[in-house]
């Protein structure tokens, strides 16, 4: 978004503001498909302790540092919740972990680098599908549990994988400007495979 304003004030300063308007087509196809999850459609309870569920959905909603304060101060906090302490504690390490990779995979796209971002969106998007399929994820087929990650598409998957798709489109875009055929077939690839929504980066590869 940043580089299309950007883009956009050099080839016209005097442009009025930016305004994305709704396109009606998406919206259609969005309600066709059932549309995409929020974190009020989701409840937790049936994977979590109800102690531990309200932080995975503070989590599930992008509010990683909320979710994080939410375990310290009415779990680990609370002997009442002794029971739930190491859980808890797992918890929040796991929910932390996510939050670093992501920052770290973002730093990467802004530096025009998703090859790099690659590597820390991949650990974040494991365990994120431990956080919210929790242990019945294990006993899922790879089958089942693509189709419950769908149904339960956090804040952090969802923009990971929208954002690589975008970012490695735009990168192999400008390798193919220069010519660089085989390194711009493999940004488009490796963006790919994180999303396969992107419709420019399915026309690409």
């Amino acid at each position: 978004y940043n580089h299309l304003l950007r883009a956009r004030y050099k080839s016209d300063p005097g442009a009025p503001p930016w305004k994305c308007e709704p396109i009606e087509i998406i919206r259609v196809a969005y309600e066709t498909q059932g549309g995409r999850p929020t974190g009020s459609d989701v409840d937790f309870k049936d994977t979590y302790p109800a102690e531990l569920a309200e932080a995975v959905k503070l989590y599930f909603t992008g509010k990683a540092p909320e979710g994080v304060a939410y375990i310290q101060n009415k779990i680990e906090n609370n002997p009442e919740r002794s029971a739930f302490h190491q859980a808890g504690k797992k918890l929040r390490k796991d929910i932390t972990t996510v939050e670093q990779l992501y920052k770290d995979g973002q730093g990467e796209l802004g530096n025009n680098k998703p090859e790099k971002a690659a590597e820390p969106f991949t650990e974040a998007l494991e365990i994120d599908e431990q956080l919210v399929l929790g242990s019945k994820g294990a006993s899922l087929a790879p089958e089942q549990k693509k189709k419950e990650l769908e149904k339960r598409l956090s804040y952090y998957r969802r923009n990971i994988q929208s954002d690589m798709a975008a970012a490695c489109y735009a990168r192999g875009k400008d390798l193919m400007d220069r010519k660089d055929r085989r390194q711009a077939c493999k940004v488009w690839k490796l963006g790919f495979s994180f999303w396969k929504g992107y419709t420019d980066l399915l026309r690409a590869v």
